[in-house]
């Protein structure tokens, strides 16, 4: 399963007219169902990590399949725990990040109940996209004595443990 470019850009004019972007389709559910796994993939791989994730592959089948409640509120829930615990261990490499906040994944069904829209779904592919950038380009931290040293900091260690800081 390969990444793929998530859209995180759409608009009220997208809406408004009518545009590609104004609707969430296959190919979009398909994107960001296929990018969770990929990020959850890079949880367990590069960190060791396994969280609460509900497997959904495939969520939609065809052009004539419509999610149910329970499986998009199934897939919000696995961006929000991954969300939630890299808000909690990985907040370092987040801030500031305005997009990276919590993922309603408790939508209910019916005329008069509210229903995801543009800004929910670009909220979804943000913080896939956040998470993905981190845990693609992770490298585990250096412990050496009292010192650790993460992924991005500014100082290597070399030769024989000396410190030298990089720019």
């Amino acid at each position: 399963m390969a990444w793929s470019t998530p859209v995180t850009d759409r608009t009220l004019q997208d809406v408004t007219l009518g545009t590609e972007k104004a609707f969430i389709n296959v190919v979009d559910l398909n994107r960001i169902l296929e990018n969770t796994d990929v990020v959850y993939d890079l949880f367990v791989s590069e960190l060791g990590i396994t969280l609460l994730y509900a497997p959904l592959s495939p969520l939609v089948k065809d052009r004539g399949y419509i999610p149910s409640k329970a499986d998009l509120n199934a897939m919000l829930g696995n961006i929000e725990n991954m969300r939630a615990w890299g808000r909690n261990y990985l907040w370092k490499y987040l801030q500031p990040d305005p997009g990276f906040v919590a993922i309603d994944h408790a939508w209910n069904d019916g005329k008069t109940a509210a229903a995801p829209d543009y800004t929910d779904a670009n909220t979804w592919e943000h913080v896939l996209l956040s998470l993905y950038t981190i845990l693609s380009d992770w490298t585990p931290p250096v412990v050496s004595g009292n010192l650790t040293l993460q992924s991005g900091s500014d100082l290597e260690l070399i030769g024989s443990g000396y410190l030298e800081l990089i720019g």
